[in-house]
């Protein structure tokens, strides 16, 4: 899979951003796409329905075979941190859940709210940045997203690196350091572990998270958990686990991310 992955990753040597995208809008932004008009729903190559509402791109899915969208996704080093927002709509008939590929899936449900990825950590061995295949698969309701952007900072983020962080694979002893950066203060975070594998880590309070602290009266907040026996014989691939920051005060409630490194037993 990985090998495939790079190899289209490869042949995609470059990207036209379209309607609705800013490029360089700010010093921390390398582009936005954002929904103002019909036209800005052009920038996806899919066979569900894409429509503007209310400055949302809402999209809707089909059957069997009207379930995916895709477009490139352009990013450097630095400007290294992809970021979107979506919001759940109509439930429809059938399985839930969603794919977006390369990171992860939802494993049914949804979890909306905003998503932030380490793109250096996902594609570290590429000599070059070039852009790569973004797809989004969905199934059994309507999802209304607010923008996908590729940030310097990422606002409103919760980061996760490995300790040592050169590590690409992960085991027992080893470190997983999580971060969330916030617009305005908060009065508390915690991290949630959103998958079955969640128990099997280790570094989990007996209240099912993951502290955090913060040393700057609540605008930045970090913690870590020790990857502890007991995994089984099973590897954890990335983007199994859905990491979920729950911010009690300020402006924003869900924070999500996943692991970018597999963990083995």
């Amino acid at each position: 899979m990985k090998t495939i992955l790079r190899t289209v990753i490869f042949l995609c040597l470059a990207v036209t951003l379209r309607a609705g995208v800013a490029r360089q809008p700010d010093t921390n932004t390398l582009w936005v796409e954002t929904f103002a008009t019909s036209a800005d729903a052009t920038n996806w190559t899919t066979s569900m329905r894409l429509a503007v509402e209310n400055g949302r791109l809402t999209v809707t899915p089909g059957d069997s075979t009207q379930r995916a969208m895709s477009r490139y996704i352009e990013w450097n080093d630095a400007y290294p941190y992809f970021q979107f927002e979506y919001a759940v709509g109509t439930l429809v008939e059938g399985y839930k859940g969603f794919y977006f590929m390369p990171f992860f899936s939802s494993n049914g449900g949804y979890f909306p709210g905003r998503w932030t990825f380490d793109l250096r950590a996902w594609f570290p061995v590429l000599p070059s940045r070039p852009p790569f295949l973004l797809r989004v698969d969905i199934h059994g309701a309507v999802l209304r997203f607010d923008y996908f952007r590729v940030v310097k900072h990422p606002e409103d983020a919760l980061l996760v690196t490995a300790e040592p962080a050169a590590k690409t694979t992960l085991a027992t002893g080893d470190k997983i350091r999580f971060e969330a950066i916030l617009k305005d203060r908060a009065m508390d975070v915690t991290v949630s572990v959103l998958t079955p594998s969640a128990v099997k880590l280790g570094g989990i309070n007996a209240d099912g998270y993951i502290q955090l602290v913060s040393a700057d009266n609540g605008k930045t907040w970090t913690g870590e958990l020790t990857v502890g026996k007991g995994l089984g014989t099973t590897e954890i691939r990335p983007g199994a686990l859905i990491f979920k920051a729950n911010v009690l005060g300020g402006e924003i409630g869900r924070l999500y991310t996943v692991n970018p490194w597999a963990i083995k037993p």
